[in-house]
């Protein structure tokens, strides 16, 4: 069994300060990026240094869980800043992804609108691409749990190469 840590203690852990979630853009800066002051965007920033630099320093299995939240608004949140979702890093590489799905819709609702203000002109798109996920709620459906293992991470780890599209395989 991987042992598991929370994604905070991870970035504490390897980037030798206290990883604050409501701190984002001292996190970033210590990168070299600068916060964007849009929470989703800077979200999306974190998780790029997690892909690109974090990741790297992970050589036996771990699993990595309690990610920030402020991306997917499908995703049930742990706490108001972190979310149940998580990996399996082995290797410098996301083997596996595993998360689970929000059970209130108005919650999914209201994570959606509040990122539409900060997404201009995505709106629209969002509910659309979402409108069928968010009636299934509405209808009743039951919460959703997924662990995801997919054949392009699992040839990305085992050819040792992070870029997962140049290994992409279409049917």
């Amino acid at each position: 069994m991987a042992p598991d840590i929370s994604f905070g203690d991870f970035a504490s852990k390897i980037s030798g300060e206290r990883f604050d979630y409501n701190n984002i853009p001292g996190f970033l800066g210590m990168y070299g990026l600068s916060a964007t002051g849009n929470r989703y965007e800077d979200i999306r920033l974190v998780y790029k240094v997690f892909d690109e630099t974090l990741l790297n320093n992970v050589r036996t299995p771990m699993v990595i869980e309690q990610l920030p939240a402020g991306i997917s608004p499908l995703i049930e949140k742990h706490d108001t800043n972190t979310l149940r979702r998580g990996f399996l890093a082995m290797g410098g590489f996301r083997v596996m992804d595993f998360y689970v799905s929000s059970r209130n819709p108005f919650d999914v609702i209201a994570e959606f609108e509040s990122q539409a203000t900060v997404l201009e002109g995505r709106k629209e798109k969002v509910r659309r691409d979402y409108d069928a996920f968010i009636h299934s709620l509405l209808m009743g459906s039951p919460p959703i749990a997924l662990m995801c293992l997919s054949v392009d991470k699992i040839i990305s780890f085992l050819l040792e190469d992070n870029s997962i599209m140049d290994h992409r395989i279409y049917m």
